[in-house]
């Protein structure tokens, strides 16, 4: 007869340990949607073109960012039509390309920072949710001895 061979399964983590793993990773999401929202504007936000301006600093604040999408769409086909009429017409070293005072590229980093932003509300708020969850299945013990390793580090 042929032995069946067993194999040792690890102890399955309890339910406070799964819950505090998770809680170290939403804090640790937590704290990069922080150092994200910490980037500065390269331009004053006032994006006009074509008479039209576009406030990129509230643009897209119901979460559609398409507006700013469309900004950097315009963008980019400006800057490349404007390397196109160099070449066209000859000239050696053009000047770079600036609107309203401001580099192509800085207004392209303000439009990537403003669409980071909004995305990072939604990021936000479902991490803050998940956060909830799981704080909501730790055991009552565990919820007191964290209390009190964050009552600890306070007085330190």
């Amino acid at each position: 007869m042929a032995s069946k061979k067993t194999t040792a399964t690890p102890p399955a983590k309890s339910t406070d340990e799964t819950a505090l793993a998770l809680l170290r990773d939403i804090s640790r999401r937590k704290d990069e949607i922080a150092q994200a929202e910490r980037s500065s504007w390269k331009t004053n936000g006032q994006f006009s073109f074509n008479g039209t301006t576009l406030n990129l600093h509230v643009s897209g604040a119901d979460g559609d960012v398409t507006q700013l999408m469309l900004v950097a769409a315009q963008l980019l086909r400006l800057e490349d039509d404007f390397e196109r009429a160099a070449t066209v017409l000859g000239v050696e070293k053009p000047p770079a390309l600036k609107l309203s005072g401001y580099l192509v590229r800085d207004w392209l980093e303000d439009v990537r920072t403003r669409i980071n932003r909004v995305q990072i509300k939604a990021k936000r708020e479902k991490l803050e949710k998940l956060e909830a969850r799981a704080n909501a299945i730790l055991t009552p013990e565990m919820k007191a001895r964290l209390e009190l390793e964050a009552l600890s580090a306070e007085l330190d």
